[in-house]
C-alpha cells in the first residue's frame, strides 16, 4: 500500500499522534512539483526510536527532505558520490552517529528519525517532482494515503484521524481547465483562465489517497509559455512548448521494403523475446497492403523468413507470424553478419533491429555501415541495460535512423509499437524552429521529427525577451510545413521555477544516457556537467548521492556551522532513488496497477486483439465468417473503447478496425445483435475522441446513422428486447 507512515522497527504500538499535514504545490502543463508536511508528538512518558516511511513516484524524483526535531533541522543535500563517501568517513571517524535510509521493492523508503523525548514535537518535509499521467486527455496526480501512526487508537485518546489538513495547489495550464476530484471534496478559486488554486474543504482528511483529475477544455495541437528572469538574475527567457500533432496521412507515400532483425541470443530472456515475437507480429499486420517485408533471426547463426522480400498479404503475414513462435534461443550473437545481410538485400530498406548485443568489434562494424549504407535506413532497439548504446545510438545516427531503448520498468510491446507507428506514420521532418529570440540551448538538443498523435514536451533558453510566436518550419513527406505558436507568459514564478527544474532533470537524464556514448576526455566532461547540474538543482543523480546536513550556532564565535551527518544508504537504494525516468507510466499510480493482475490481464488482452488484426482491418481469428467478422471487431472495439489507460500506441489499429466497420455497414444491413454491438461501439468510441481520427467525416456519418437507429421505434417482444434497450441506453 502506498502510504506516508510513522512507526518503529518492530511495527510496535508508538505513543505518536499526527497533529497536522499541510501539503502545497504548483502544477505547470504536465508537470508538478508539490511538498508534503507533517507534524507528529510523541504523547507518550518515554523516548522511543521511531522511522518514517514515505513512497516516491517511479517517474518522481525527491527534490527535497527536511526533519526538523527538538530544536534540530536537519536537511538533505546533494553530493558527488565520491566526496559524499568521504565525508562519510570522516563523520565515522568522530564518532558521529548515523542516519539511516533505505527502499525496497515497492518504492516505499523509510529513513530513521532518532530519539524523541516524551512531548517533542517533529516535523518531516519532503517535496517531489513528478510528470503527470495522461489518460483520454485527462491529466490525473495522485497523493497516496496518510496513515496516522500505528498503535495510537489503542488505549489512547487521540484519534488517528483527528489532525488538521490543509492543501494549496496551485494549477497553471495552457487552457483553462476543467477540474475535479474522485475522491474528495475540492474548492476552486480561479485567479484568471488558466489559473486556478485548489484546496480541500473543511473535514476532508487524506486517510484514503487524493486523486485529482484536470481536463483542457479547448484542445490545441502546438501551445507554448514564457518567462523572462529578472535582468539582475540573468539576461533570459525560458519557453515551454507542448505538441500534440494530428496530422494526414499521406495518401502519396511510397511503398517500403522491411527488414525486421531479432537477435535470438540466450542473453535476451524468455520475457523480452517473447515480448518481441508478439510485437513484431501486431507490426507486419499494421503494414501497408504495398508494403514488403522479411526477417531475419539471427544467433550465432543467420535464420531467414525468406530468401527475398515478400508483399504483406494476409498470407504471408499469416506465414511469419507462426515462423516467429516457432524460433528458439542459440549461442552468441553476430551482429556483425547480420548488419551485412540486411545491408546486401536492398538499397533502400527501413531495417529495425532488436538486440542487446554488447559488439566488442564495434568500429569495424560502424565503418562496415558507412561504407554500405547506402539510402536504407537504421532503427536500433537496445533490449537491456547492459546493451552498447554508444553503439547503437551510432548506427542510428549513420544511417539517419532513430535509436531507443528499453527502460527499466517500461512495457518492450508499447516501446516497440510506438516506434513502429513513427515508422509508418506520418511525421514533421524539422527543419528550423524559432522560439521568439537568439536560442542559447533547448531540451531535447536537437528537434528532428515530431509524430503523429504523440505527446511531446520541448525547452528552450532565449536570450533577454522572448519577440513574438514560435515558427516551426519543415515537411510532412514532400509537402512543407510550417506553424506559428504564440507564446503565452507565466502568471507565477514558481512555475517557471519548475519548468526550469524538470529541463534540468531532463538534461541530467540524457547526459547519464549519452556517457554510454562516449570515451575519454567526452564522457568525463559529461560526468561532471551530471554532477555540477546534480548539485546546483538539487536533483539526484547516478553521480551524485544525498548528504545529511545540519547548521548549528558557534556559541563562542556566534557564526552558523555545518555540521555532516553520515548517512547510511545502500548502493541500491541510491540507485533506486536517482532513476526515475519521465515516462508514460503515471507516477504514484505505476506500482499499483503493476500488481494489480486484472490490468496486467487487460494489456495482454489488448496485445492479443491487435496481434488477430486481418489486413482488411478486422480483428478475428483466422477463417471467420463475415457475421464472426463484424461481431468480433465490434467487440474488441467495444474493449478498446472501455480502457481507462493510454491506447496511444494502438491508434492505428484502432482506426483501422473503425474503417473495416464503416465499410462493412455501407455495403450490408445489420441484424439485431449486431446494431446493439454497432450502437455501443461507437458510442464508446464518441467519448474516447483521444484514439479516433475523422479526417474523412466517415466517424461522423456513422454517428449520425446510430441516432437514427436510436430514434426508430423498436417493438418490445420479450425479456431480451428490454435487457437490449437498457444495453443501448447505458452506453448513450
Amino acid at each position: 500500500m502506498k502510504t506516508y507512515r510513522f512507526h518503529n522497527k518492530n511495527l510496535e504500538e508508538l505513543p505518536v499522534i499526527l497533529k497536522n499535514v499541510v501539503i502545497s504545490g504548483n502544477i505547470c502543463g504536465e508537470f508538478v512539483e508539490f511538498v508534503m508536511e507533517q507534524t507528529f508528538e510523541n504523547i507518550g512518558e518515554d523516548n522511543i526510536e521511531a522511522i518514517y516511511s514515505f513512497p516516491i513516484p517511479d517517474t518522481g524524483i525527491i527534490t527535497g527532505l527536511e526533519v526538523s526535531l527538538g530544536g534540530r533541522s536537519i536537511k538533505a543535500m546533494v553530493e558527488e558520490k565520491a566526496k559524499a563517501k568521504e565525508l562519510w568517513d570522516k563523520a565515522l571517524e568522530e564518532g558521529v552517529n548515523t542516519l539511516n535510509l533505505e527502499g525496497d521493492s515497492d518504492n516505499i523508503y523509510n529513513i530513521t528519525i532518532g530519539n524523541i523525548l516524551p512531548n517533542e514535537v517533529v516535523k518531516i518535509k519532503i517535496s517531489y517532482m513528478d510528470q503527470l499521467t495522461l489518460e483520454d486527455e485527462v491529466y490525473k496526480l495522485i497523493i497516496p494515503e496518510i496513515e496516522g501512526p500505528i498503535g495510537i487508537n489503542r488505549g489512547l485518546k487521540e484519534n488517528a484521524s483527528d489532525y488538521d489538513v490543509s492543501m494549496n495547489l496551485l494549477i497553471e495550464s495552457f487552457e483553462r481547465l476543467k477540474i475535479w476530484s474522485p475522491s474528495h471534496d475540492i474548492e476552486k478559486e480561479y485567479g484568471s483562465q488558466t489559473l486556478v488554486k485548489v484546496t480541500l474543504k473543511k473535514g476532508e482528511t487524506l486517510n484514503r489517497e487524493f486523486v485529482l483529475l484536470m481536463e483542457e477544455e479547448t484542445e490545441y495541437e502546438f501551445s507554448a509559455m514564457s518567462y523572462s528572469f529578472p535582468k539582475h538574475i540573468k539576461d533570459e527567457s525560458i519557453v515551454y512548448l507542448k505538441v500534440f500533432p494530428d496530422m494526414d496521412e499521406d495518401e502519396s507515400k511510397k511503398p517500403v521494403n522491411y527488414l525486421f532483425l531479432m537477435d535470438i541470443s540466450n542473453d535476451m530472456g524468455d520475457n523480452n523475446l517473447s515480448e518481441i515475437k508478439t510485437s513484431l507480429s501486431l507490426g507486419l499486420r499494421n503494414l501497408n497492403k504495398e508494403d514488403r517485408f522479411n526477417i531475419l533471426a539471427f544467433h550465432d547463426e543467420l535464420n531467414s523468413f525468406s530468401d527475398e522480400f515478400l508483399n504483406s498479404s494476409e498470407e504471408n503475414v499469416d506465414n511469419a507470424v507462426a515462423w516467429l513462435k516457432k524460433l528458439n534461443y542459440g549461442n552468441g550473437a553476430d551482429i556483425s553478419e547480420a548488419l551485412k545481410w540486411a545491408l546486401n538485400q536492398g538499397n533502400d530498406s527501413v531495417i529495425i533491429l532488436f538486440t542487446n548485443d554488447e559488439a566488442e568489434n564495434e568500429e569495424q562494424i560502424l565503418r562496415y555501415i558507412r561504407e554500405n549504407v547506402k539510402e536504407n535506413r537504421i532503427f536500433p532497439i537496445g533490449v537491456a541495460d547492459k546493451t552498447n548504446k554508444y553503439f547503437i545510438r551510432e548506427i542510428a545516427a549513420i544511417s539517419g535512423g532513430r535509436a531507443d531503448f528499453i527502460k527499466r520498468e517500461e512495457k518492450i510491446g508499447e516501446l516497440i509499437l510506438r516506434q513502429f507507428n513513427r515508422i509508418t506514420g506520418p511525421q514533421i521532418d524539422v527543419r528550423e524552429i524559432y522560439f521568439g529570440g537568439e536560442t542559447l540551448n533547448t531540451y531535447p538538443r536537437t528537434i528532428e521529427y515530431i509524430y503523429d498523435i504523440e505527446p511531446f514536451s520541448i525547452f528552450a533558453k532565449i536570450k533577454g525577451i522572448t519577440k513574438g510566436p514560435i515558427i516551426i518550419k519543415g515537411f510532412i513527406g514532400d509537402k512543407p510545413f510550417i506553424q506559428e505558436v504564440p507564446i503565452d507568459s507565466f502568471e507565477l514564478k514558481e512555475n517557471a521555477y519548475l519548468i526550469e527544474k524538470v529541463w534540468i532533470r531532463k538534461r541530467i537524464e540524457i547526459l547519464e544516457e549519452r556517457m554510454d556514448s562516449f570515451r575519454g576526455i567526452e564522457r568525463d566532461a559529461m560526468e561532471s556537467k551530471v554532477v555540477e547540474l546534480s548539485k546546483s538543482y538539487g536533483i539526484i543523480s547516478s553521480k551524485t548521492s544525498f548528504i545529511m546536513t545540519e547548521v548549528l550556532e558557534d556559541p563562542l564565535l556566534g557564526i552558523a556551522i555545518q555540521k555532516i551527518l553520515p548517512l547510511d544508504v545502500s548502493e541500491e537504494t541510491m540507485e533506486s532513488l536517482s532513476y526515475g525516468y519521465f515516462l508514460d507510466a503515471p507516477g504514484f499510480l505505476y506500482k499499483i496497477s503493476k500488481n494489480n493482475n486484472n490490468i496486467l490481464d487487460n494489456e495482454k488482452l489488448y496485445s492479443k486483439m491487435a496481434e488477430n488484426q486481418r489486413k482488411d482491418g478486422s480483428i478475428c481469428v483466422v477463417d471467420a465468417s463475415e457475421k464472426e467478422k463484424i461481431k468480433s471487431t465490434l467487440k474488441a472495439l467495444i474493449a478498446f473503447a472501455s480502457c481507462k489507460q493510454s491506447l496511444g500506441v494502438y491508434v492505428k489499429i484502432i482506426n483501422r478496425a473503425i474503417a473495416y466497420v464503416l465499410n462493412y455497414i455501407n455495403e450490408n444491413s445489420l441484424d439485431r445483435s449486431e446494431q446493439l454491438l454497432y450502437l455501443t461501439a461507437f458510442r464508446a468510441l464518441a467519448l474516447k475522441n483521444t484514439i479516433v481520427k475523422d479526417k474523412t467525416g466517415a466517424f461522423k456519418a456513422a454517428y449520425d446513422k446510430l441516432l437514427s437507429m436510436i430514434n426508430e421505434p423498436q417493438e418490445i417482444r420479450d425479456v431480451n428486447d428490454i435487457i437490449d434497450l437498457i444495453t443501448i441506453k447505458n452506453n448513450l
